[in-house]
């Protein structure tokens, strides 16, 4: 990353707040859930991790067994009356570093962020 992408990004993270737009819901590939992630949403909706987690979520890489939350697009946890995500509070980790994190955890490269208007009302470019 160049020193402005830096500053950009630093820009962002610390002035952006989510307009709970939906674009994250509704137009990414499976979220990855973590096994904290999915205590949480056990706990939101009483149920035990392994309910939740058979409920919930299904493998999306068979090699690594890695899990998703995310069965179809949009995401199940996403409401168009809200609109937004109806677990936003306890959300998983993935959701909470969006837009500036990969699925992968990487930084993403802040042309990434054109698809947020959260990002972009940060940058004044509404």
């Amino acid at each position: 990353m160049t020193e402005q992408q830096d500053l950009l990004k630093e820009k962002l993270q610390r002035e952006m707040e989510c307009v709970r737009c939906g674009n994250c819901c509704t137009m990414t590939t499976p979220i990855i859930v973590l096994p904290e992630d999915l205590e949480r949403i056990a706990y939101q909706y009483h149920q035990t991790w392994r309910r939740a987690m058979v409920h919930f979520t299904k493998v999306i890489d068979t090699k690594t067994g890695l899990r998703g939350i995310k069965h179809t697009r949009p995401c199940m946890f996403y409401d168009p009356k809200i609109p937004g995500c109806k677990i936003y509070e306890i959300r998983p980790k993935i959701c909470q570093d969006a837009p500036f994190k990969s699925q992968t955890g990487n930084d993403v490269d802040p042309v990434y962020y054109h698809d947020c208007p959260g990002s972009k009302k940060a940058l004044g470019v509404e």
